[in-house]
């Protein structure tokens, strides 16, 4: 195989090998860190959780998890609240 080719197969194989996964996984994160895609894994988590339960959920902030509400859905009557790491509500 001539030295020219032998050198674009490398490269074609870095790319794809290093290169491409490497920036594909740099994607993830930085779309992970989005005020949309932390909205929505709220958004997610609180239907789960009333689905799960029978009452309306409501998260206040997903990574610390400060304060959870729930309600009882048809009148939406606070049926308790949970705080997480602190002394208050």
């Amino acid at each position: 195989m001539h030295e020219r080719t032998q050198r674009g197969i490398a490269r074609l194989i870095f790319v794809l090998c290093c290169a491409a996964p490497t920036l594909l996984t740099l994607f993830f994160v930085v779309v992970s860190w989005t005020p949309w895609y932390h909205h929505r894994v709220c958004r997610a988590m609180e239907q789960q959780l009333s689905e799960d339960t029978g009452l309306v959920v409501r998260i206040g902030d997903f990574q610390r998890l400060r304060r959870v509400a729930l309600a009882f859905g048809p009148t939406f009557a606070l049926a308790g609240a949970v705080a997480i790491g602190g002394f208050g509500l």
